[in-house]
């Protein structure tokens, strides 16, 4: 056994099986190696630099204890040891570790698990191939998953993670990862009660949100993709240029802004709850409730429900199956009714409801102006000011309009007529 306490120092010692090096408070031990069966341990005070630690050996640093440089080769799980109030720097790891304490600047080679235990710290790690991360508890930053690497978050919090292609970052119960970057080709996955708070996503990236998992403020750039899986919620989302979020059957998202050339996919049973389009697309076969379209488009399609909607700008599509109900089309908004049905739709001054064959528009409010395309029908709604009919189409005006197929109102009039009355549906 080799001692080296205050004023001590030592330099090339060698541990063989069953050896023990103990560095105490004021010692210092530089370029030992611990050979398999042998013992390196740092404890109060005491400085272990440069130390190499063979497959079967251990290496311990206890409180106030300091290891700097170490290389720990493969082993006995757990061959670095760094308790509560011990501290790492430096260290290349080829075998697993349990990290209580303080570690910075963590090389993980190899199929090596460092877990980062509650109160333990790690900052400025790097996860190479085959490496796993495991936050238990504990706190990772500055962290950043090369191709094959990867970080499990179980009950602990990671900050500035960058997890790079073929890398993956896993978020489970009790995690949180926050100020996550995923590059191309890289994937995070949260599970159920596990968080992941402002994520980017960078080209060929993925964000999967599993059952009960929740992002916050994910940015999806382009080329990147989030899915929100049944049970699983998406809150505060961005879709930039490029970028595609999907919403599951039993996915919630809530809101979304849609950016220029962004797109969002509503499947059957999927749910978006007042989303912002502003240039981007939203595909509309779940439902869609109380949005804004400023620019861009959303298009209802078979299956799909925009309810309680004001587009602005941009256009709105009802296709075929679709169903639009209390839309509010403003000055510089369009709605296109294209096979599919409205119900309670209000167009103001400057909007545009267009409704082509074999869509269906009822109970109207139209103060700006109406199309009936071929085929096309508006039944029960009083309209007021420039609503048309073209060749074909029918025009059933309720209570305070006329049997013929255009009834223009005087703008002297429009204040003393009543708003629509709602009609019955089959």
């Amino acid at each position: 056994m080799a001692l080296f306490s205050s004023g001590g120092k030592a330099v090339d010692t060698k541990v063989a099986s069953g050896g023990t090096e103990s560095v105490f408070s004021g010692g210092k031990a530089i370029s030992a190696t611990i050979s398999s069966g042998g013992f390196d341990i740092v404890s109060s005070g005491g400085v272990d630099s440069a130390t190499t630690v063979q497959s079967g050996a251990i290496q311990q640093i206890f409180s106030r204890g300091t290891a700097k440089g170490a290389i720990v080769f493969g082993g006995p799980l757990q061959a670095q040891q760094v308790f509560a109030g011990g501290t790492a720097l430096n260290t290349t790891l080829h075998a697993d570790r349990r990290l209580d304490g303080f570690a910075s600047v963590t090389s993980i080679v190899g199929v090596v698990e460092d877990v980062v235990e509650a109160g333990g710290t790690s900052v400025l790690t790097k996860v190479l191939s085959g490496g796993i991360q495991d936050i238990f508890l504990g706190t990772a930053i500055n962290t950043t998953v090369s191709s094959g690497g990867h970080q499990d978050v179980t009950g602990g919090f990671t900050s500035i993670t960058m997890v790079s292609s073929g890398g993956e970052q896993e978020v489970f119960s009790g995690g949180t990862a926050r100020t996550t970057t995923i590059g191309g080709g890289g994937v995070q996955v949260i599970e159920s009660s596990g968080i992941a708070s402002a994520t980017t996503l960078g080209s060929s990236a993925v964000s999967e949100v599993r059952s009960h998992g929740t992002a916050i403020a994910t940015t999806i750039g382009a080329g990147g993709t989030q899915s929100v899986q049944s049970g699983g919620t998406t809150s505060a989302a961005t879709i930039s240029s490029g970028g595609t979020l999907i919403v599951d059957s039993g996915g919630l998202a809530d809101p979304t802004t849609i950016l220029g050339h962004g797109i969002e996919i509503i499947h059957s049973g999927g749910v978006d709850s007042g989303a912002l389009i502003k240039g981007g697309t939203q595909f509309d076969s779940g439902l869609a409730n109380s949005g804004t379209l400023f620019a861009g488009s959303q298009v209802v399609q078979s299956g799909g429900t925009a309810n309680a909607w004001i587009v602005s700008g941009g256009t709105e599509i009802v296709g075929s199956g679709g169903e639009a109900v209390g839309v509010l089309i403003k000055h510089g908004g369009k709605q296109i009714v294209s096979g599919g049905s409205t119900f309670f739709v209000a167009v103001s001054s400057g909007g545009e409801q267009d409704v082509g064959p074999g869509g269906t528009a009822e109970t109207l409010t139209i103060a700006g102006i109406g199309k009936v395309f071929g085929g096309g029908i508006v039944s029960g709604g009083g309209i007021f000011g420039g609503a048309s009919a073209i060749s074909g189409g029918t025009e059933i005006v309720g209570s305070g309009g006329t049997t013929s197929l255009f009834a223009v109102v005087p703008a002297a009039r429009r204040s003393s007529i009543p708003p629509a009355l709602p009609s019955a549906r089959s």
